[in-house]
């Protein structure tokens, strides 16, 4: 009730590692972790300074490699995560012309968008801002940071087609059992 987005910086010995879907955009920031990334139909490789925005009810996760679930006390996952829905910033704030590239944006977050090279760096620093920042200043960070994202070049998408697959099961636990 007192924010209008989720942003999280953690340090946790794994990430989550079971398929899950919401209707909320995600960002993970992974600052320090390696494992396995399943975005929609995507299975790929990740390590530190891995960045990807997931559009609402695509199946995804994050699975850590087998090191970080040996429980060794030292080796933690440090990651910002970040969600909001659609329309966090007001029903009119999309419909403005400046925001066109964060319409082009959401659109493409259907499939998954990973942020590469000199893109991936500036947005990821920007990412960590957000976390420790407070108010109004949390606030425009991340515009500034969805600015970005929408003009970045370096980009690839993840999944084959836009994916809205796991509407159709109606549970987190049903599309799990899929995988």
């Amino acid at each position: 009730a007192d924010h209008s987005f989720l942003v999280r910086y953690a340090e946790v010995p794994h990430t989550y590692d079971r398929f899950h879907f919401h209707k909320e955009y995600e960002i993970l920031y992974n600052i320090e972790n390696s494992g396995t990334r399943f975005v929609g139909d995507s299975i790929r490789r990740f390590s530190n300074g891995d960045l990807v925005l997931v559009g609402p009810h695509i199946p995804h996760y994050w699975h850590s490699d087998d090191r970080y679930f040996e429980g060794i006390e030292e080796l933690t996952a440090k990651v910002v995560l970040i969600q909001f829905e659609e329309e966090f910033l007001g029903e009119k704030f999309l419909g403005l012309p400046e925001m066109k590239n964060i319409r082009s944006l959401f659109s493409k977050a259907a499939h998954g968008i990973r942020y590469t090279g000199s893109d991936a760096d500036a947005i990821g620093r920007i990412i960590v801002r957000i976390s420790e920042a407070v108010g109004w200043k949390k606030l425009l960070l991340m515009i500034e940071m969805l600015c970005l994202m929408g003009d970045a070049k370096e980009f690839e998408l993840l999944s084959s087609r836009p994916y809205t697959e796991a509407l159709k099961y109606g549970s987190q636990e049903k599309i799990s059992d899929l995988f």
